[in-house]
């Protein structure tokens, strides 16, 4: 069982270790406890054999370290990995519960505290970072998540994210951008992203995908959309499976450090990231065809956010644009 916490792009970049975990667990059923929809993704190519829901009632004991057996869920359990900043519960939980193997890391590595000993090159990567808590089962560190696509899109999903593309008057080539993220901290101001569309676009239509957090992002881009551009198309994929079919047949995918960006990434989009606060050396999107300009690293002790942001230039994000667009 391997227990994670988080949004669509934390579990996402849990799965370079789920594959190296399924590796080595490949005659015993593995199982994800993580927030769904996004932990249902796991399930494509068998990376997992089940999942189940991070707030399912049943586990409300385990993770308060009540629990006095197993949850049903979880039936069967011999070995467990736990990704949580806090995990002590839970841990203490399933070992006297009488789990035979418990491994439990916090999911991103830590920031040291004072910056004149921070180790030469700075903090790991979070997806490097969740392969080395494995280190203990003699998993050895892999570098291939940037050279192919990772998660894969059936035919069968591409096709419906192409019906519902020609439903909203797509039909030929496009631009994906998404506007926003987790945080309004991390949204680049949407004007700079209408000057890198108009650069890059190329007559190209231009998609823009939401989700229930974007609705300030959306609302902004509508009041400042150039008349030069062809008028957008607003799509909110019914899942995130058709989200990645849409992706994958995108020219350019354009956005923020957020989960779209980093499922962009996983499926082969041509993408390009924007960060602020945040640090691409922990968060970058991993894929075969990324550009990510911009980022600072972190300064406080949560391990996300510096303590200001450090923006790329417009024209250094149209040059990226225009290099992945072709």
């Amino acid at each position: 069982m391997v227990i994670r916490a988080g949004a669509l792009g934390d579990v996402l970049l849990g799965f370079p270790a789920l594959d190296v975990l399924r590796e080595l667990v490949l005659d015993r059923r593995l199982i994800l406890v993580a927030p769904l929809p996004q932990a249902r993704l796991a399930l494509r190519g068998g990376r997992v054999d089940e999942v189940v829901a991070f707030d399912d009632p049943a586990l409300v004991g385990l993770f308060a370290g009540t629990s006095s057996a197993l949850p049903a869920p979880l039936d069967g359990v011999i070995e467990a990995v736990i990704w949580m900043r806090s995990h002590e519960e839970v841990t203490a939980c399933l070992r006297r519960l009488g789990v035979d193997v418990v491994m439990a890391s916090a999911p991103v590595p830590p920031v040291p505290p004072v910056p004149a000993v921070r180790p030469a090159g700075g903090r790991s990567h979070a997806a490097d970072w969740l392969i080395h808590s494995l280190s203990p089962l003699g998993v050895e560190p892999r570098g291939e998540w940037d050279g192919r696509a990772w998660l894969q899109v059936t035919v069968e999903q591409g096709a419906e994210a192409e019906r519902l593309l020609a439903a909203s008057g797509i039909r030929g080539e496009y631009v994906v951008l998404h506007p926003g993220s987790g945080s309004p901290r991390k949204n680049w101001p949407v004007e700079m992203w209408l000057a890198v569309l108009q650069a890059a676009a190329r007559g190209r239509e231009v998609v823009v995908t939401a989700g229930p957090a974007d609705d300030e992002a959306l609302a902004l881009l509508a009041a400042v959309w150039p008349g030069s551009l062809a008028p957008a198309r607003i799509v909110r994929a019914p899942s995130l499976d058709v989200l990645a079919g849409i992706l994958s047949g995108a020219a350019l995918y354009a956005g923020n450090d957020s989960g779209v960006t980093h499922l962009a990434a996983a499926v082969g989009a041509p993408t390009l990231a924007v960060f602020g606060p945040t640090d691409p050396v922990v968060w970058r999107p991993r894929g075969p065809r990324v550009v990510v300009l911009g980022g600072a690293a972190a300064s406080g002790m949560d391990g996300i956010f510096a303590g200001e942001a450090k923006w790329p230039r417009v024209s250094d994000v149209i040059d990226g644009a225009q290099r992945l667009a072709g």
